[in-house]
């Protein structure tokens, strides 16, 4: 059964797809947030200067594609999937044109930039951890790194991951395990054990 919260989304899809900017500037609203953590913890480590303002402009494009195609937009995948698709598609094509830079431009610098971005959780822990886990990002494959953020991030089931990502739900889980053991295998290196990652990082892994 649909919930009111996803009826009134489907309402406004229906309108955009009718030409009702405002409808769709709702819309935006509603999933920006979701779809600019996806995109700045994508293209972390491949940006020339700020990551933050590069993934500002990604997110508009990406919102720019999807007011040009909603009306093409059908409900077999959830509005917030698809264009969760549209981010990752984007921001791999930024790092495939620009290649690994090497390190997280600015740090912790860019972390507090984007604090809208922050995973849950993550913000709490200690700067010493948050600074680590960051920084431990670029050192994922692109795949590891995009489900590690529609998971812990974005806080997406794994079926919608899998739609997202254009791969099956085994195979999101085998990349996902993989980037939990590289994170941790870096927090461990640095003097922490396990029990120093969010919470909710641990919970969804019992």
């Amino acid at each position: 059964m649909m919930t009111e919260s996803a009826a009134d989304e489907r309402t406004l899809i229906q309108r955009a797809g009718r030409g009702e900017r405002a409808a769709f500037d709702a819309l935006m609203r509603m999933h920006r947030e979701s779809v600019f953590r996806t995109v700045y913890f994508r293209i972390l480590g491949y940006a020339k200067g700020s990551a933050a303002e590069d993934a500002l402009d990604i997110t508009q494009e990406v919102f720019l594609r999807a007011y040009r195609a909603v009306s093409r937009w059908r409900p077999e995948a959830k509005f917030s999937t698809w264009l969760q698709r549209i981010a990752l598609n984007l921001a791999s094509n930024y790092c495939r044109d620009r290649g690994r830079r090497g390190e997280v431009i600015g740090g912790m610098e860019a972390f507090t930039l984007a604090a809208e971005a922050s995973a849950p959780g993550l913000e709490a822990e200690c700067d010493e951890i948050s600074s680590i886990v960051m920084q431990s990002l670029k050192d994922l494959s692109g795949r590891q790194r995009e489900v590690f953020i529609m998971r812990h991030f974005n806080e997406m089931p794994l079926k919608e991951i899998a739609q997202a990502a254009g791969c099956s739900v085994s195979a999101v889980k085998t990349h996902l395990a993989r980037a939990v053991v590289k994170l941790r295998g870096a927090l461990e290196s640095a003097g922490y054990d396990a029990s120093a990652l969010p919470q909710g990082e641990r919970r969804r892994q019992a």
